[in-house]
């Protein structure tokens, strides 16, 4: 099996970022994301050759997902205002790099099944442990059109 990341239409930018399957022997290609309404990224093949982690823009954050091919199920594996940028898969767990509105780039561990995390690396705890962050809220906002809106608001330190 090969699995791809594909746009319906060459160069065009907001364009949704589809996950496709091939089966090399028969040459049948099927869209696993035909009813996920959210872009995929950074594809991994899970060991039992039936898991696909990825990760997908959901409300103005980069989450972490599997897909298992047999029944076509999409889970979503974490939650939170932050960003997983890139994802490895080890045995057990899912190795990221993680970021968020304060908090630069570091690398965590994440349970493919309960999607708890594990912090691994501590590069920026020196250089924060001398600011004070300021507050993240996200709000809803109606628009002149009435649909809702996401925004966020950033305190200042």
């Amino acid at each position: 099996l090969l699995a791809w990341e594909s746009m319906e239409r060459d160069g065009y930018e907001a364009d949704k970022n589809r996950l496709f399957i091939m089966d090399l022997k028969s040459g049948t290609k099927v869209d696993y994301t035909l009813g996920f309404d959210q872009n995929v990224a950074n594809l991994n093949w899970d060991i039992d050759n039936r898991t696909i982690y990825f990760t997908s823009g959901i409300q103005a954050t980069e989450q972490i997902y599997a897909l298992n091919t047999t029944s076509k199920v999409i889970t979503k594996i974490t939650n939170g205002q932050h960003d997983y940028n890139s994802i490895y898969l080890e045995e057990n767990n899912i190795i990221g790099t993680k970021t968020s509105m304060s908090s630069p780039s570091e690398i965590y561990s994440i349970d493919k099944n309960s999607g708890n995390e594990k912090r691994l690396t501590y590069f920026t705890d020196e250089v924060l442990s001398k600011i004070k962050m300021g507050k993240v809220e996200k709000r809803w906002i109606k628009t002149t059109d009435g649909k809702e809106m996401l925004t966020w608001v950033i305190y200042p330190p």
